[in-house]
């Protein structure tokens, strides 16, 4: 047995099955060691398997979700999916399991940073990469009895995805990647450089759609420079908080929601919790810990997001994206 297979014992701690209509969900509960290759501190890692109403789907082979993020739980389903989704398309054949990642959902959190010091912090946040979300698959993989699966990763599911054909290729029958393809062999730079340009270009087809947003949003600006608008949690709102909305402009629907926060009354208090709910990282804060570090590939990252900002993105009606 290499290295990359030295696994700790794990069992499941809990297995309950819940009906929902066309569905039946099996919850999974197993611990494992925080560290794989020391041992020690264990986490409990929740998995919810899905099995439709198909005949035989009992016995369909089972197909891993690798959620994207990085830092945020498995897609939560409370009701037979739609007909048109890759959830629906995926249970006429297989059993599908959502893995609530290390640190997210009903997986133990992330533990808190405080009294660490800057290097323990960055130490323990080794714990939470691709590589440890990988090797916990495989102690569910082990512990549900599956001699191989499939896995479908979403843009960071897709980097865990191309680590398990690197660590575990003999566990698994397919692999499906979905927008997630991690940049091997090229530096981090090299992302943001590229990734920047395509933020520039969704700014100007949002006002391209929406032309009378750009006052709207200057005008927001001026009213946030004037310490005008607290939000739900107490803070104040800032310039560089509220560009972060451009999140959403990589989403087919982006503009769309950008400018439904937008157009909102300033003084209503829809438009602060909308902002709020649109640029926090509270809920998951692993996303903005390790964003930036689950692009590199052995080299330092230096704050490469920050190093790389284009001038042009200056001007403060432009919206700036998940950097």
């Amino acid at each position: 047995m290499n290295d990359n297979r030295r696994l700790s014992q794990t069992q499941t701690t809990r297995a309950v099955r819940r009906r929902i209509p066309e569905l039946t969900l099996v919850e999974h509960e197993l611990s494992v060691p925080l560290d794989h290759d020391a041992g020690g501190d264990e986490l409990t890692i929740f998995a919810r398997e899905l099995v439709g109403d198909a005949p035989g789907a009992e016995d369909f082979p089972l197909l891993v979700f690798f959620q994207g993020g990085p830092g945020h739980e498995a897609t939560r389903v409370h009701s037979a999916p739609a007909t048109r989704s890759w959830l629906h398309r995926a249970l006429r054949e297989y059993r599908v399991l959502l893995l609530d990642q290390r640190g997210t959902g009903r997986s133990t959190p992330v533990g808190r940073l405080e009294g660490r010091s800057p290097a323990e912090q960055a130490a323990y946040l080794t714990h939470f990469r691709a590589d440890s979300i990988v090797r916990d698959a495989e102690l569910v993989r082990e512990a549900l009895g599956a001699d191989r699966w499939s896995v479908l990763g979403q843009s960071f599911g897709g980097f865990c995805v191309l680590s398990y054909l690197s660590m575990f290729p003999e566990s698994l029958r397919e692999a499906f990647v979905c927008g997630g393809l991690p940049p091997i062999g090229r530096p981090t730079d090299d992302v943001y450089e590229r990734t920047y340009r395509r933020v520039l270009g969704r700014c100007h087809r949002y006002y391209e759609r929406y032309p009378d947003d750009r006052d709207r949003v200057l005008a927001i600006h001026d009213r946030i420079a004037n310490g005008g608008i607290v939000l739900p949690t107490g803070e104040e709102l800032t310039s560089r908080r509220f560009r972060q909305l451009g999140s959403t402009l990589g989403m087919s629907d982006g503009a769309e929601r950008l400018h439904a926060i937008v157009e909102l009354d300033l003084d209503s208090p829809a438009f602060a919790h909308d902002v709020t709910e649109g640029s926090d990282f509270a809920r998951n804060p692993l996303y903005a810990i390790v964003h930036e570090a689950c692009y590199a590939d052995g080299g330092v990252t230096a704050w490469s997001a920050a190093r790389t900002f284009p001038p042009e993105l200056a001007a403060p009606e432009l919206f700036t994206g998940e950097h």
